[in-house]
């Protein structure tokens, strides 16, 4: 009796690896909104949910800065300055952020940015991962919900 099944090569454990962490990586960009920025804050890439919870396209969010996402005067003050420095000494940073989307409206996320170091624990690109919180935020605080509100109500 002779088996039919064609001959199937084993995995290195670093290919298996790789795709173990691929499918992670999968796994959270189907629930949650993801980003990529270099390190001067510049977006290089973003998932279907992050493009649909901003707004915007790849193309035109891609090579733009992190600062198109956030409500005005955000870019100028220090506490956006150190979250920055935070990151690029290579610390993560979560929190619920204040953004403001293509339209202009203002919406409430859960964060968490972290940087991707390098073999010698340097930072080399930024990751983010998110979810819209919006309605949370509502009925915690009874108010209208935040993206009917003008930057200007919620600053």
């Amino acid at each position: 009796m002779s088996s039919s099944l064609p001959f199937t090569r084993t995995r290195t454990p670093a290919e298996h690896d790789l795709q173990y962490q691929n499918d992670i990586y999968k796994a959270i960009t189907r629930s949650l909104a993801g980003a990529e920025y270099d390190l001067h804050g510049n977006i290089l890439n973003a998932n279907a949910n992050f493009l649909s919870l901003f707004g915007y396209t790849l193309e035109h969010l891609a090579g733009k800065h992190h600062s198109l996402l956030c409500l005005p005067g955000t870019a100028e003050n220090e506490e956006y300055a150190a979250f920055w420095e935070k990151l690029h000494a290579g610390d993560c940073v979560n929190g619920e952020f204040r953004r403001m989307t293509a339209e202009g409206g203002c919406i409430y996320i859960q964060a968490s940015y972290i940087p991707v170091l390098d073999t010698e624990n340097k930072p080399v690109k930024i990751i983010q991962i998110a979810s819209d919180i919006t309605s949370e935020n509502w009925r915690r605080w009874k108010w209208p919900p935040a993206w009917r509100l003008s930057p200007e109500a919620v600053a």
